[in-house]
């Protein structure tokens, strides 16, 4: 037999009964929980991502007590989760704001990296053969993407030849899964030498600077085979 119209998150008990003659036996009953589902929407907070991390949000889940992430690495393979319902709660989820998402940190992540986000929602309901209660949890919705940062260069340095003629050398250390490098300089008018350097490249000189101004060096890496 197919039961519809069920509930989420809901416990039903369902018996069964043979009938002989119209005598019905002794009933059969089994007890069962209806899943709740995942957050129906869940996206990544632009301003958080970094080389190591980022903040993952989503919107709550009527009746789930808490909520499960989990994230695998697809270059690595490697998969991590935030579980445990108490962990959850006094760590990882935040109490409900005024729009009702809810939001997690993720740590430990690897610099220029893919991953693939899972959200699920989590209810504590009571047992129905043990007294500390039952842990249910949501089936897997679709998972959304994200891409850390490319850490930047350890250390800069810049070597002057002198105030007469303009000229600094910038140098810096490479970055594992950078493609290219681009320098600049702040202010940039008059200024040669800034633009975009192979991976291969670690150093570059800049004419055409003022000896009387002061100037800041910026300096961008765009990650590999991404």
């Amino acid at each position: 037999a197919v039961l519809a119209g069920l509930e989420v998150g809901e416990t039903y008990e369902i018996f069964v009964a043979a009938i002989s003659e119209s005598k019905a036996g002794s009933n059969a009953t089994v007890k069962f929980t209806t899943a709740l589902p995942p957050p129906a929407k869940v996206w990544i907070n632009p301003e958080t991502i970094s080389p190591f991390g980022m903040q993952v949000e989503w919107t709550g889940v009527e009746k789930a007590s808490a909520y499960e992430v989990t994230y695998n690495n697809l270059d690595t393979k490697s998969v991590k989760t935030i579980t445990g319902v108490t962990e959850l709660k006094s760590k990882f989820i935040k109490k409900k704001i005024e729009n009702n998402n809810f939001k997690a940190e993720l740590y430990d992540m690897e610099p220029a990296s893919r991953y693939r986000i899972y959200v699920v929602s989590v209810q504590e309901k009571e047992s129905f053969t043990d007294e500390a209660g039952e842990v249910f949890t949501s089936y897997t919705g679709d998972p959304i993407h994200g891409l850390t940062q490319i850490n930047a260069p350890a250390e800069v340095r810049v070597i002057k030849h002198g105030m007469k003629n303009g000229t600094v050398t910038v140098m810096w250390e490479g970055v594992e899964k950078a493609s290219t490098y681009r320098v600049g300089i702040v202010p940039s008018e008059g200024i040669i030498g800034t633009g975009t350097y192979s991976k291969e490249e670690t150093e570059t000189k800049l004419y055409g600077l003022d000896p009387t101004k002061a100037y800041k060096v910026r300096k961008k890496i765009f990650p590999f085979g991404i």
